[in-house]
């Protein structure tokens, strides 16, 4: 790519032209940068959907044994992805927050979200 780069400024100035390189290379720099940015954001979409997931099953929990269960289940599940959701983790643990709120009030029990310490 370099010779063609100097072959091509070599014309250039057999023609009185100056041709800038510099622009190619930042819109080739901000391309990366977008591209590395949209993959950023499919991994942390990924995460997050495993844990969203897992508080769709907790939301459909029909009893407090299989709340227990599943409650572990989403506490590991989060565990794992909490670190990949990135920036979508402030929204997930909102959306968490108010299912195990709903959950708890609806069966009873006294479960907290799987970041925070248990109820005692």
């Amino acid at each position: 790519m370099m010779e063609v780069d100097q072959a091509l400024k070599a014309v250039g100035a057999e023609v009185g032209l100056e041709y800038d390189f510099e622009p190619a290379s930042k819109s080739h720099q901000r391309l990366k940068r977008k591209r590395e940015d949209d993959v950023t954001r499919r991994q942390e979409h990924a995460a997050a959907l495993q844990v969203r997931k897992a508080i769709q099953r907790l939301r459909l929990s029909a009893d407090e044994n299989n709340y227990s269960e599943i409650h572990t289940a989403l506490a590991e599940i989060y565990a794992a992805q909490a670190e990949a959701m990135g920036r979508q983790a402030p929204v997930v643990e909102a959306e968490l927050d108010a299912v195990v709120s709903e959950v708890n009030s609806k069966l009873g029990v006294m479960m907290t979200c799987p970041w925070e310490a248990p109820a005692e």
